[in-house]
């Protein structure tokens, strides 16, 4: 006897699926190098905003890293969507 996926168990990892990639599309928007000088600025008067100014060229290679890490993450979850949708 072979098991049969439910329809429904395959709508919940579809949007499972959807749901992550839209948290790495946004991650990704957050972590985008060209925003850290708004948030250095946002954040001056912390201790966040000492540590983003002193230790710019770091923050700005973290940021990068972390910007392409999740915009990877997020085309292939969303990809993915796309072409089973066609």
């Amino acid at each position: 006897m072979t098991k049969t996926k439910l329809p429904i168990t395959n709508l919940r990892r579809e949007a499972s699926r959807s749901r992550r990639g839209h948290v790495y599309a946004i991650l990704a928007l957050v972590t985008c190098p060209c925003h850290l000088p708004i948030l250095a600025v946002l954040l001056s008067g912390s201790a966040v905003g000492v540590f983003l100014n002193d230790h710019f060229a770091m923050a700005i290679t973290i940021f990068s890293l972390f910007f392409v890490c999740s915009l990877v993450a997020a085309v292939r979850a969303l990809r993915v969507k796309q072409a089973r949708d066609i």
